[in-house]
């Protein structure tokens, strides 16, 4: 009668710390940072907040599940042979697997697919656990052995279906937190084209689902994934995949001139714009990555550079070159990135000057976006 309740940063805030209370900490709550941290550990809400948004009536359960992990967290497996049954990959954010500031232990990752991840957790009943690299010498283990083992407990719960019998090309959604993860396992993608009649393609907006269909039924998707990753409490991608001649995921490529070119163009557009922002709020001298749509409907991202400043720069379409009191110039990035160096120890890779490059004629390169 009185319309659904909304949750606010402060509520999310108070039933963390009133959760961890009791438990010894000297907490600190930072409402500009929106922060709770104890001792060595900082807490980001940020994410739980957003989930806790989407689905108000179970906010204490969610705070009491956050603060449940962090416990658990503590308390990880003490041996690689009672871990081993349990363990199993996930996709995730690479920002998941960027150094942290604070020197805590490193997720265990490599890289899957452009801006995303592969993790390893422990999974138990009620909690989640991220294998980091610390845990690889306590466990006496390889990183290759636990991504290897990790990979076969998730082959067997993910089958793909055969024929569904429906007129193709079909449409499935799979709903599972590891889901998304079935990109992982090479092959199994491809195993999906008698149950969607076609070539199969996979889009993971969320970390709860993961959509199927054949390569002949994507008009629409792109629009309608588009906005499940945009008001996705734990969003993914936006991102089109398909199996390359290995078996492997890939992301969905159309050439100039094909109708999906401009939204996969797009949705690629907007995953990077998405990740590199937010590294741009953890990182100094990040600059952001801006996401622009043409009268067209085409779109190009563009960093903007001021003289004089140091940088980290995201890869773009352009950088647009700017000085006081003048137009901004946009130079295509195949022509900038040979100035640059490669950044150490960023995720996703950026590349890093102290100024403008000052061997090349910007006016001359410059062009209309």
């Amino acid at each position: 009668m009185f319309g659904r309740r909304k949750v606010s940063r402060s509520d999310v805030a108070r039933a963390v710390l009133r959760a961890l209370r009791g438990g010894g900490f000297e907490l600190v709550y930072d409402e500009d940072e929106f922060t709770v941290s104890f001792g060595d550990t900082v807490l980001y809400l940020g994410n739980l907040y957003e989930e806790c948004a989407a689905d108000p009536h179970h906010l204490n359960d969610r705070v009491a599940r956050f603060v449940r992990g962090l416990t658990d967290r503590r308390a990880a497996p003490p041996s690689w042979s009672a871990a081993r049954q349990a363990v199993l990959p996930v996709l995730r954010s690479s920002l998941m697997a960027a150094p942290a500031s604070d020197g805590s232990p490193r997720p265990l990752s490599h890289p899957a697919v452009p801006f995303l991840a592969e993790l390893v957790v422990v999974d138990e009943p009620d909690t989640m656990m991220y294998v980091t690299d610390h845990q690889l010498g306590e466990w006496s283990v390889s990183a290759d052995e636990v991504f290897a083992t990790a990979r076969a407990n998730l082959a067997a719960r993910a089958a793909a279906p055969g024929s569904t019998g429906v007129e193709a090309p079909a449409l499935i959604r799979i709903i599972d937190e590891y889901a998304p993860s079935f990109l992982l396992l090479d092959g199994w993608l491809e195993g999906m084209s008698a149950a969607v009649g076609g070539s199969p393609v996979a889009f993971a907006a969320d970390r709860e689902s993961l959509l199927v269909t054949a390569d002949g039924a994507l008009d629409r998707l792109f629009e309608l994934v588009e906005t499940d990753y945009t008001s996705a409490p734990r969003a993914i991608s936006p991102v089109a995949y398909v199996s390359d001649s290995r078996g492997r995921t890939v992301p969905y490529d159309a050439p100039p001139g094909h109708p999906l070119h401009g939204p996969a163009r797009r949705a690629s557009r907007i995953l990077a714009a998405t990740e590199y922002n937010v590294q741009a709020g953890r990182v100094a001298d990040a600059l952001p990555c801006h996401l622009v749509t043409r009268p067209d409907g085409s779109t190009f991202t563009v960093t903007p550079w001021e003289r004089g400043s140091p940088a980290l720069l995201p890869v773009v379409d352009f950088v647009a070159f700017v000085a006081s009191g003048e137009a901004p110039l946009f130079v295509p990035w195949a022509d900038v990135a040979p100035h640059l160096a490669v950044a150490d120890e960023v995720t996703p890779t950026r590349f890093t000057a102290p100024d403008w490059p000052g061997d090349i004629n910007l006016a001359a390169l410059s062009v209309t976006p």
